[in-house]
């Protein structure tokens, strides 16, 4: 069995692995640092607008399935009603 080799490999694997979180932190750091406080505001604008049209979008389509159960019960209780009244 070669320890040494195994050693090095893992060693090569860790400092890649390393490297590359390096590269993508210092990427982020310079998006972070290339947007001014007005660009960020924007961006904060565009995510909550975003995210407010998704959650009344989903909700709405809650409303409008239990709405639809709503009336579904309410013509079977109202049919029901009818045929025992004849």
């Amino acid at each position: 069995m070669n320890h040494g080799a195994d050693a090095v490999t893992q060693k090569a694997a860790a400092i890649s692995s390393i490297a590359s979180k390096t590269t993508w932190f210092g990427a982020g750091g310079t998006i972070f640092a290339g947007i001014t406080l007005h660009e960020l505001g924007i961006l904060a604008g565009i995510v909550i607008a975003l995210s407010g049209f998704v959650v009344n979008w989903v909700y709405k389509h809650k409303a409008l399935k239990l709405k639809r159960l709503g009336m579904t019960r309410i013509t079977r209780m109202i049919l029901t009603l009818f045929k025992e009244i004849k």
